[in-house]
């Protein structure tokens, strides 16, 4: 495994880094295709595999070459080859965001790191973390939107693959989750489903839990801080799109706690991490944060309260 690794890292880092990009962009478009499947049928009990991808109009299997992420959509202009039926551009959208988060975490994680990281093991296993992540956390921002409850069994790969490397490889652990001992990743847990309990009250039931799981996921994957910055920043950004696009009543807070993680990940990458912020200016973002969101979860609460009994 070390020496397809060490002949991998030779020939696209070393000699042809475009052609590594265009990999694991592709890589990423392909698993932003299967993560369409999974935001549509996971919630509804199907099987991932049975049937194969087909148009759900005229039920004909999707050939393999109008199956190609983004490029095949754009060949079909956007129609079914055979009833011509409409394809949502929402497909397309979702395999480009995936292609281009994962050509992101190849470029912080396996190509700018090699500078100060030696192994190549620890590099490509950063890479997986946070492309597991990135994934998780987009198939249940998008299951939300739909306003369908995750599937647990969406998120337990992603935590067994995170304690096995956290027991095997624990020094990628350190340089995704750096920082004083308070900043552990079973800290980061809690606070994410702190978090997950205070944002947004007036989501109820099958919302509630899709917060819990996917902030528990960021504040364990990545820290204290990430999981802090992330909430206020995702919470700010879902206010501007619904102030934007009133009409359209989507929750849009997990997807941007999806583009937060991507753009965590970048900044982590550039040394502006856990470890370049002073403890206790660490210990004041995440107090001011959960202030901020209990302020706010006890307001609305009162606020919900008074309207019933009105």
């Amino acid at each position: 495994m070390q020496t397809i690794i060490g002949a991998l890292q030779f020939t696209a880092l070393d000699e042809l880094p475009w052609l590594a990009a265009v990999w694991f962009c592709f890589l990423g478009g392909c698993i932003g295709s299967f993560l369409n499947v999974v935001a549509y049928r996971m919630p509804l009990g199907m099987s991932l595999l049975s049937p194969g991808s087909h148009c759900p109009v005229c039920e004909h299997r999707i050939r393999a070459r109008d199956n190609i992420p983004v490029w095949g959509w754009i060949l079909l202009k956007g129609r079914c080859r055979d009833c011509k039926a409409p394809i949502p551009g929402r497909y397309p959208t979702i395999e480009a965001v995936a292609a281009a988060a994962f050509g992101i975490f190849w470029w912080v994680d396996i190509y700018q790191r090699r500078d100060w990281v030696d192994s190549s093991t620890i590099r490509f296993a950063l890479f997986a973390l946070h492309a597991l992540l990135s994934s998780t956390v987009l198939a249940i921002a998008l299951i939300d939107f739909d306003g369908k409850r995750t599937p647990s069994r969406i998120v337990i790969p992603c935590c067994l693959v995170w304690v096995w490397v956290y027991w095997t490889l624990p020094e990628v652990i350190f340089l995704m989750n750096s920082g004083p001992i308070w900043s552990h990743p079973f800290v980061g847990a809690a606070v994410g489903i702190v978090f997950g309990g205070l944002v947004e009250p007036e989501k109820q039931g099958d919302y509630r839990w899709n917060r819990f799981i996917a902030l528990t996921l960021v504040g364990t994957f990545l820290s204290v801080v990430s999981v802090s910055v992330t909430v206020v920043a995702a919470l700010l950004g879902a206010l501007a799109i619904q102030r934007t696009r009133p009409v359209q009543k989507h929750p849009w807070f997990l997807s941007c706690v999806f583009a937060m993680t991507v753009l965590w990940v970048v900044i982590n990458s550039g040394q502006i991490d856990a470890q370049h912020i002073g403890e206790q200016t660490q210990i004041a973002i995440v107090l001011v944060t959960a202030f901020v969101l209990l302020i706010g979860f006890l307001r609305r609460r009162f606020w919900m309260a008074g309207n019933q009994t009105s």
